[in-house]
């Protein structure tokens, strides 16, 4: 197996342990189910950002299927939320897809680039979540009010919320990570 490769999935691997831990060590916040969301949704927004941009798309995306369903075996996803699954690798793939196709440009430069991309990114991100699982979803499980209205709440614009908080924390993180890894190429 050639270097770079090996590298590419040495990274993919690390950045995955990085969403399971973040994902484990926040199952702690259960009593605080706002903050929780926060937390876990910035970090994890954080990672799939950082994912594409420093290691590339089949990394991004790897990482973004693959969160969500490391999120429902751990419980972060109760295990009843299992359908929503396929919307979250969405809105995941998505976030990955606008920093992949918009991120590595150069408008004006990179700094007025990477504001774009979270505005744009976290936007779609939120889309795909609210329409498919609050008007789409929402509507055909059969759920009680209270789950309707606890998921109505976190699928709505609070990962709008997420996403741009995520999109401002892997801005500042780039550099640095720029600086201590070499890009290989994809």
């Amino acid at each position: 197996m050639e270097r770079s490769h090996l590298i590419r999935i040495t990274r993919s691997a690390v950045l995955i342990a990085m969403v399971v831990s973040i994902q484990a060590a926040t199952i702690a916040l259960a009593a605080i189910p706002l903050l929780r969301q926060y937390v876990t949704g910035s970090a994890i927004n954080m990672i799939l950002i950082v994912s594409v941009m420093a290691a590339g798309l089949p990394t991004g995306l790897s990482v973004g299927v693959i969160s969500p369903v490391f999120a429902s075996l751990l419980g972060v996803v109760p295990g009843w939320q299992w359908p929503l699954v396929p919307f979250i690798i969405l809105g995941n793939v998505v976030i990955v897809a606008a920093w992949h196709l918009i991120g590595k440009r150069n408008i004006v430069n990179k700094y007025v680039t990477r504001c774009i991309t979270v505005g744009i990114a976290a936007v779609l991100k939120f889309v795909v979540l609210y329409v498919g699982i609050v008007q789409l979803m929402l509507n055909v499980l059969d759920l009680q009010q209270p789950q309707v209205v606890a998921l109505s709440a976190t699928f709505s614009v609070t990962q709008l919320f997420t996403a741009v908080i995520g999109g401002v924390l892997a801005t500042i993180v780039l550099p640095i990570i720029s600086k201590a890894v070499k890009p290989e190429p994809y």
